[in-house]
C-alpha cells in the first residue's frame, strides 16, 4: 500500500515537472528581475530572430488586451522631417506638400523555426518587412503563424526617483505629462509606451503626436483640441476615456527591455466646452468684468487671481483691483475646488494711454519721473516687435514658442537677433521698429545698422613692424613698446569657460511662507542665479535672484503664497568685467508652501 502511494506521488511529480517545462517554453512577459528568453534546450524548439514593422494596433494588442477596445491609429505629420527621426518607428514617405505618416513600431521579433519556414515557402505577406538577424535580441515579441504578437519578452527596469507633472493645457494636445529625472532615449531606443490607469485600462502612445523626441514629455488629445500647433489633426478616440481616471503607471517599450515608472497617482481632470472671458480694463477703472459660460454646474468654481493685481477680489462677474496695479497682461484661472474638472485660464489687459518709456541713445529708457520698475514692467509685457526695412515689414513674437528677443531686458536693441536662422537686421541701413507691449500704447523708433569699419586689419600690422627692423637705431624702440602690448592683450583676453550645469540639493518649505533652496558649490564660478515661478515653464510669477559669491550655497526666499506650488532652478555664472557667462540651469525642483 505504501509502495503504491509512493509510486502515485512520483507520477504526480513527473506530470507537474513536465507541465512546468512546457509552460516556461512559451513566450511570457518577463518579471522585473528576469530575462524571459525562450528556453530552447528544454523544449527543443528553435526560433528565427529579426526585426519587423508592426502596425501600432497589432504592436500593443498583447499588452493592452481588452482593456481598451479603440484601435491605436497611425500618425500623420505636416512637418518637414521630424516624423522620420524615430528609430523605433516605421513610416511611409512624404507626399508633395505633406509630411510622412508613421504607421507603427519597428521592433525585434522571434518566429518559431517551423512557422517561419512555412510562411517563407508560402511567400506570406506576414514576412514582407521581416529582416533576419543572427543574434538573439535582448527584448522581442514572438509572432505566431497568424501574425499575432506576444507581449514583450525581456527585462523590465523600474525607473527610480522620477517625478511627473500633468498639465491640462498644451499646444500639442489636451494634456501634457512631463517627467523629471527620467533617462529614456525616444529617438533611438523607444518603440512605444503605455499609460495605465488604476482601473486597469491601458493606452498605447504613438511617436510624434504622443511620444516626442524628448522622452520626458508626453501629450495626447481627448477630443477638445482637434489640431496641434503644426496644424495636424489629433487622433483622440483611443485616449478619450482617460478623462476622470487616475494614471498609475507608464511603461516604455524599448529595444533594450521595458522601463516602467510606477506609483504615479496622477488624476486626469475632466475637460469641458466652457468659455471664460475677461474684458480689458483701464488702469484707473479698478475693475474688469468676466463671464463663465458652459462650465459644469456640479463644479465648485473659484478664481485664482495673479499677484500683480493689487488688492484684488472678485464677486458677481467683476474682478476688482487697486490703482497701484501696473498696466500689462494678467492671467486668471478658474479652478474646481472639488478637483473633478480641469482648470481654465484666460488673460486680460490692464491698460493705460501713457507710455512710461522712450527710445533714447540706442536704448529703451524710462521717461523723466518714471520709476525703473515701470520701465521693467513695460519691457516684460512686450508682446510683438514689428521690424520695417524698406517696403518689407516682419512681425516677431517676444515670448512663447518661436519668440525672438529683439528688445533686451535692459532696453537695448539686440542687433544680432535672429529668427529661424535668419538675421532680423541682415542688411545695413535704417530699420523702423514698432513695439507692442500689453496694456500700453505702441512705441515706434528707428535704429541703424552701419557697415563695420575694420579698425584692426592684418595688413597694416606687418608693414608697421617690418619698417623699423632694418634700422638698427630704431630696433629697441618697437621691441620695448610693441612687445608687451600685443602679448599682454593676447594672453589676458579673458576666455571665460561656460560653468557646469548646477545641481540643486534640496528645496524645502520654511515656516513663514518661505522656501529654502540649497545647491552644490562650484569653486570655479563667480556666483549663482536663482529663478522661481508658479508654473514649470517659468512664464508665471517669475522672479530672479543673483548670488554674488561662489561660496554661498543656499538662499531663503520670502513673501510667498500659502498653498501655492513654486518651481525652482539654479544656474552658475562666471564674470569677466561687465560680461557674464551662464551655465545650464539645474533640473527643476518644486515645493508647495504649506506653512
Amino acid at each position: 500500500m505504501k509502495m503504491k502511494k509512493i509510486l502515485s506521488m512520483l507520477l504526480a511529480m513527473s506530470v507537474a515537472i513536465t507541465s512546468v517545462s512546457v509552460y516556461t517554453s512559451l513566450p511570457v512577459f518577463a518579471s522585473e528581475s528576469t530575462n524571459a528568453v525562450v528556453n530552447e534546450a528544454t523544449t527543443e524548439k528553435t526560433y528565427v530572430y529579426g526585426t519587423m514593422n508592426i502596425p501600432y494596433d497589432a504592436f500593443y494588442k498583447a499588452e493592452i488586451g481588452n482593456s481598451n477596445e479603440v484601435p491605436v491609429d497611425a500618425v500623420t505629420s505636416a512637418t518637414a522631417s521630424k516624423w522620420k527621426n524615430f528609430a523605433g518607428s516605421y513610416y511611409t514617405a512624404a507626399t508633395e506638400g505633406e509630411g510622412g505618416t508613421i504607421l507603427g513600431a519597428k521592433y525585434s521579433v522571434a518566429i518559431e523555426s517551423d512557422v517561419y519556414e512555412t510562411l517563407k515557402s508560402a511567400n506570406s505577406p506576414l514576412l514582407e518587412s521581416f529582416v533576419e538577424s543572427t543574434e538573439v535580441p535582448v527584448a522581442y515579441k514572438v509572432m505566431d503563424k497568424d501574425g499575432n504578437f506576444s507581449a514583450v519578452n525581456g527585462t523590465t527596469t523600474e525607473a527610480e526617483g522620477v517625478t511627473a507633472t500633468l498639465a491640462t493645457t498644451s499646444t500639442w494636445g489636451d494634456y501634457q505629462l512631463t517627467f523629471e529625472d527620467l533617462t529614456v532615449n525616444t529617438k533611438s531606443d523607444v518603440a512605444g509606451a503605455i499609460i495605465e490607469t488604476t482601473d486597469g485600462t491601458k493606452y498605447g502612445l504613438r511617436h510624434l503626436e504622443n511620444l516626442w523626441l524628448k522622452a520626458t514629455e508626453l501629450s495626447w488629445g481627448s477630443g477638445f483640441k482637434l489640431t496641434e500647433a503644426k496644424g495636424n489633426t489629433l487622433s483622440y478616440a483611443h485616449y478619450e476615456s482617460m478623462m476622470g481616471k487616475t494614471i498609475s503607471k507608464i511603461t516604455y517599450i524599448c529595444t533594450s527591455g521595458n522601463v516602467t515608472v510606477s506609483n504615479l497617482n496622477i488624476y486626469v481632470p475632466v475637460k469641458y466646452n466652457g468659455t471664460f472671458t475677461i474684458t480689458d480694463a483701464d488702469q484707473t477703472a479698478g475693475a474688469a468684468t468676466y463671464t463663465m459660460d458652459g462650465f459644469p454646474t456640479d463644479g465648485n468654481w473659484k478664481l485664482e487671481l495673479p499677484e500683480g493685481l493689487k488688492n484684488a477680489s472678485y464677486a458677481n462677474g467683476t474682478i476688482s483691483y487697486s490703482a497701484e496695479t501696473l498696466p500689462g497682461s494678467y492671467t486668471v484661472t478658474a479652478k474646481d475646488a472639488n478637483n473633478k474638472y480641469a482648470e481654465t485660464s484666460t488673460s486680460f489687459n490692464v491698460k493705460t494711454d501713457k507710455l512710461p518709456v522712450e527710445f533714447k541713445d540706442g536704448q529703451v529708457v524710462a521717461l523723466e519721473n518714471v520709476t525703473e520698475d515701470a520701465k521693467t514692467n513695460y519691457i516684460k509685457n512686450i508682446a510683438t516687435v514689428n521690424v520695417k526695412f524698406g517696403e518689407t515689414t516682419k512681425s516677431y513674437k517676444a515670448s512663447g514658442h518661436g519668440s525672438v528677443a529683439i528688445v533686451a531686458e535692459d532696453g537695448t536693441v539686440n542687433m544680432a537677433a535672429a529668427s529661424k536662422g535668419a538675421e532680423v537686421f541682415a542688411e545695413n541701413g535704417t530699420y523702423e521698429l514698432t513695439v507692442t507691449s500689453n496694456g500700453y500704447p505702441e512705441l515706434t523708433f528707428t535704429v541703424e545698422k552701419k557697415a563695420s569699419t575694420p579698425t584692426l586689419t592684418a595688413t597694416p600690422v606687418p608693414t608697421l613692424t617690418a619698417t623699423p627692423v632694418p634700422t638698427k637705431v630704431a630696433t629697441p624702440v618697437p621691441t620695448k613698446v610693441a612687445t608687451p602690448t600685443p602679448t599682454k592683450k593676447a594672453t589676458t583676453t579673458p576666455k571665460v569657460t561656460t560653468p557646469k550645469k548646477s545641481t540643486i540639493s534640496k528645496v524645502t518649505n520654511v515656516k513663514g511662507k518661505k522656501l529654502k533652496v540649497v545647491w552644490k558649490k562650484d569653486k570655479t564660478v563667480t556666483g549663482y542665479q536663482i529663478q522661481i515661478a508658479t508654473n514649470k515653464k517659468f512664464t508665471k510669477g517669475k522672479k530672479t535672484y543673483t548670488i554674488k559669491k561662489a561660496s554661498t550655497t543656499s538662499k531663503t526666499i520670502t513673501g510667498l503664497k500659502k498653498k501655492k506650488t513654486y518651481y525652482v532652478k539654479v544656474r552658475a555664472y562666471k564674470a569677466s568685467g561687465s560680461k557674464k557667462v551662464y551655465g545650464k540651469y539645474s533640473a527643476i525642483k518644486k515645493v508647495t508652501i504649506k506653512k
